[in-house]
């Protein structure tokens, strides 16, 4: 269903604004870079990583810590005796979706500057979520943590190296995931 409605608004946009990618990469110019060793890494890289920690730290206090993210998990635990103690189901779970998009939102707009708006971008970005949620199992938040690290550190490592293979990697290793353990490194069956 994720997919379907990520092609419909891919259109919608396609429609109403045209094909043309959209950049910010003034943003990213205006950073500059840092020296690391023999080589220079982009101060907006930085950004980008403090900024995936601060959102991190703050989805686990959310769902944690806080009311909400009680009724969360135990709605997502079991629905049906969720709602027999008078927990609106319908009311957490659009929460919860509208919780996602604003997270996806945020990482979107982050990653704009560093790389252009195109349409199908989105698709990419699916096909990672979906192996990360494989690796790290369905339903944990550490799981999309490990998951995440797994498919940034290994991604980048094969783009550097052997680009051509990048993407077949991971789906190896997501296999390999689901052979030991079906349900994911902390994936609860």
């Amino acid at each position: 269903m994720t997919f379907g409605l990520l092609m419909i608004l891919e259109d919608v946009i396609r429609f109403i604004w045209g094909p043309a990618p959209l950049t910010a990469t003034s943003v990213y110019a205006s950073l500059g870079s840092i020296p690391i060793g023999d080589g220079r890494y982009p101060t907006y890289n930085l950004v980008i990583i403090g900024v995936g920690i601060v959102a991190a730290v703050f989805l686990w206090a959310f769902i944690y810590k806080t009311r909400f993210g009680v009724l969360l998990r135990a709605t997502s635990q079991d629905k049906r005796m969720a709602s027999a103690l008078g927990v609106n189901v319908n009311l957490i779970f659009i929460e919860a979706f509208t919780l996602g998009c604003f997270m996806a939102g945020l990482g979107g707009a982050i990653v704009v500057p560093s790389q252009s708006a195109v349409l199908g971008m989105g698709v990419d970005a699916l096909v990672l979520a979906f192996i990360v949620v494989v690796i790290g199992g369905l339903g944990s938040l550490e799981g999309a943590l490990a998951g995440a690290l797994i498919v940034g550190v290994v991604r980048e490592f094969f783009v550097t190296m052997y680009p051509e293979v990048e993407l077949a990697v991971l789906y190896l290793i997501a296999a390999f995931v689901l052979l030991v353990r079906p349900a994911g490194l902390f994936g609860r069956a």
